[in-house]
């Protein structure tokens, strides 16, 4: 099973769930918190943009600070409630809330693959380095760092940015023959 983003942080999950899923493998799956990732994200789009003033920077960051702390001060009780918080219900962001992917992949069985893009600015290198860490011990994971992919695993040069995304491309050959490769293992 292969999951990218959101499902390559889910994979440990799922599979934890589905044992009978042969193999794991997570492209750019998240290791943190989701509100510092959210808080990170807009940092990073809000640093490309010379154009916007600086202060109505500082009102979007203020503004999208505030909404995470209304995610991280969730209590089981509003689990119930049918509103939205970025996009998404309470329950949602309640059962992500204490999700950490690497850790809760110590408890899987089935071999993982772990792949990230050093261009990637959504789910940033550091967090290979967190999968690493948490999954030291286990002989039957693999970890791959691709210096010039972005986040969907396209190659570019320079900082990532949103637009890039809007560019058509192809998930680089390299990746395809390194799951390929892994598959065969």
């Amino acid at each position: 099973m292969l999951g990218h983003s959101l499902g390559g942080m889910l994979v440990p999950r799922i599979g934890k769930v589905d044992p009978s899923i042969a193999g794991l493998i997570a492209l750019a799956g998240n290791t943190k918190p989701f509100g510092d990732v959210l808080i990170d994200q807009y940092k990073y789009v809000l640093s490309l943009d010379s154009s916007t003033p600086l202060s109505e920077k500082d009102k979007k960051l203020d503004d999208i600070k505030k909404r995470v702390a209304a995610i991280e001060n969730l209590k089981p009780s509003d689990g119930k409630s049918t509103y939205s918080l970025i996009g998404a219900p309470p329950a949602y962001w309640l059962d992500l809330k204490n999700y950490n992917s690497a850790r809760f992949a110590q408890s899987v069985k089935q071999p993982m693959l772990i792949l990230q893009g050093g261009r990637d600015y959504q789910v940033t290198p550091d967090n290979l380095d967190i999968w690493k860490s948490e999954l030291s011990t286990k002989k039957n994971v693999s970890f791959k760092l691709y210096p010039d992919l972005n986040h969907l695993f396209i190659t570019g040069s320079g900082k990532s940015t949103p637009q890039e995304y809007e560019q058509p491309g192809h998930v680089s050959e390299k990746v395809i023959d390194d799951i390929t490769e892994w598959f065969k293992k």
